[in-house]
């Protein structure tokens, strides 16, 4: 999937994920162009499950590995 965001943007999010850098919540969020807003808890992440949970519904979004989850245009907001 191509997306608009900017590489800088891309590689933040990366960073932030192999880090597994500490949120104020525990909780890392992300946007998407047409799917909206989801979020990762540190606890999956931690695991290495990597399911987005939309922000207004009850879908997820589970992807193998960081990789999978940038191609399918996620980043963080």
């Amino acid at each position: 999937m191509t997306n608009n965001y900017s590489e800088a943007l891309k590689s933040k999010t990366r960073n932030i994920l192999d880090e597994q850098m500490i949120t104020y919540d525990l909780m890392y969020h992300f946007k998407h162009e047409t799917k909206g807003f989801a979020t990762l808890d540190f606890m999956d992440l931690r695991d290495k499950n990597y399911i987005l949970k939309h922000k207004n519904s009850d879908l997820s979004f589970k992807f193998s590995d960081i990789d999978e989850l940038l191609d399918a245009g996620w980043v963080i907001d």
